[in-house]
């Protein structure tokens, strides 16, 4: 099972910089367009398609050059113009004019392929990235009339919800969060079991500053399934400005799967 979980790297082409496709035979298919949809790229091309590989940021990050290279990676996504070709479609279908009109460089947030994009930061050690842009999604791209993109299965609220508590689920099937910069200054959530927990934020600002799990300092920027489903509080101190670095992501192996 692991070693199918390492299939990905089969699909890199570091003279690009993209996952691309293959034939059959190995040879890549081509031609290679970086803002090409569609073909073997689902409802995205290179760019959005190329960063699915949340069971091993890791592995990702190697294969780009490290934590300087994914950050870099990852701010070049949100700067590169929506520019865009129809690929293997046979007409602009609306996830990419949404995108281009969204105008939020290569990062097509209005579908599903890029939601997880922004929490690769926190493997970059880049959390005060992480911070700004989760906000300015939050707070550029929903309002109370408008959401940016197809509510697919509730996924693009879920999204909102999420973030706006100041936690994302970054990789399926494994019972942890990544911190980020939370909307509000008080959330609660009701438990099944009839527990509470609670998020709450002072200081203004999109970084945080220091983050409390039931009063205590909390380094890891992570929290556990079980942290929240025992309840109790979560506590954020921002700031206008980045203020600490030192949060750390914790690439921890489970018994089911682990981390390249």
């Amino acid at each position: 099972m692991y070693g199918r979980a390492q299939n990905y790297r089969k699909l890199w082409d570091a003279s690009v910089g993209f996952m691309r496709a293959r034939h059959a035979d190995g040879s890549w298919l081509e031609p290679f367009h970086p803002f090409a949809w569609g073909g073997p790229y689902c409802e995205g091309g290179p760019w959005q398609s190329s960063w699915a590989i949340q069971h091993d940021p890791a592995g990702l990050m190697g294969l780009l050059g490290g934590e300087e290279a994914l950050a870099a990676k990852l701010d070049e996504m949100l700067t590169t113009p929506p520019v865009f070709k129809i690929g293997g479609y046979s007409q602009e279908i609306h996830e990419i004019t949404e995108m281009a009109v969204a105008d939020f460089g290569q990062y097509a947030h209005s579908n599903q392929p890029v939601h997880h994009v922004l929490f690769l930061y926190a493997a970059a050690n880049r959390m005060d990235r992480l911070q700004f842009e989760t906000r300015r999604i939050l707070e550029e791209y929903y309002s109370e009339k408008l959401l940016p993109g197809d509510e697919d299965n509730g996924e693009m609220t879920a999204w909102y919800v999420f973030a706006s508590l100041g936690f994302y689920p970054f990789c399926p099937g494994r019972a942890e969060y990544v911190l980020c910069s939370p909307l509000f200054k008080r959330a609660t959530i009701q438990l099944p079991s009839g527990k509470t927990f609670t998020v709450t934020s002072e200081g203004n600002g999109r970084y945080v500053k220091s983050v409390k799990l039931n009063g205590v300092e909390h380094e890891s920027s992570l929290i556990s399934h079980d942290q929240i489903a025992a309840g109790g509080t979560l506590h954020f101190e921002l700031h206008s400005e980045p203020t600490r670095s030192d949060l750390t992501f914790e690439q921890r192996p489970s018994s089911h799967s682990k981390y390249g």
